[in-house]
């Protein structure tokens, strides 16, 4: 698939999680077996994404460059950043599904790989990092929900009956650092630091409640419980 930001500009393999999904439920209303041959053609591709990073662990690379007049050439692939959080659960999900109508048993093993990456990744408050080997570390530490969500739904598929409802326990207070940035969250508050000075901080309850430097203040909210810390994680 390609989109118009510029000449030549193939989708980035992130996407491809929506666009599959779209199709198929494009089939449910139009029953077009056609749609079906399309979505199943991307999920196999996307084999063809897969490499070794630098932490010994297989990734999928983040984007390709195509041969502009031969479309099906890919004359380099764009191995970074790379989107863990954004991309891995919702396009393994796919590539599962694929495997259980078409079983072969290299995918299969690769598959069990980039599960392995996946897992080797998830923070201590069970979160993922939206990316990796970005040029903003930010990237690395800061989490957002709506990738939280893609991951649990994975997990729980994945687990099936053995699903058990959690113990609800108090979130952890969590230093994450990348170079000169850190995240800090607790169970209700979050902020962004940058050479020791806060740049940003929310309220989670309140996503629109941003404060921007280290001086604005929202009222009856205490930040100073950021500087709890239970668990403290260095990304380099």
């Amino acid at each position: 698939m390609e989109r118009g930001d510029s000449h030549n500009f193939t989708e980035r393999t992130v996407y491809y999680d929506i666009i599959i999904t779209m199709l198929h439920k494009i089939n449910e209303w139009i029953c077009d077996e056609q749609v079906c041959d399309i979505a199943d053609n991307m999920t196999r591709h996307l084999f063809d994404a897969l490499f070794y990073g630098e932490d010994g662990l297989l990734h999928l690379s983040w984007g390709a460059v195509t041969d502009p007049e031969d479309k099906s050439y890919v004359k380099e692939w764009i191995r970074t950043p790379i989107t863990i959080g954004a991309a891995y659960p919702g396009l393994l999900t796919w590539m599962k599904d694929d495997l259980r109508r078409h079983p072969d048993e290299e995918r299969a093993e690769k598959v069990l790989q980039l599960e392995r990456t996946m897992a080797s990744y998830v923070y201590a408050d069970g979160t993922l990092p939206s990316a990796i080997a970005s040029d903003d570390p930010l990237l690395s530490i800061a989490t957002t929900p709506a990738y939280g969500v893609h991951f649990w739904l994975y997990l729980i598929e994945r687990l099936g009956s053995r699903v058990r409802s959690p113990e609800a326990v108090p979130l952890p207070g969590i230093h994450r650092t990348a170079g000169d940035i850190v995240w800090k969250t607790s169970g209700k508050l979050w902020e962004i630091e940058r050479s020791g000075k806060r740049a940003f901080a929310g309220y989670k309850r309140l996503p629109s409640g941003v404060m921007i430097g280290p001086d604005e203040r929202l009222p009856g909210i205490d930040f100073d419980e950021l500087d709890h810390c239970d668990i403290a994680e260095i990304i380099s």
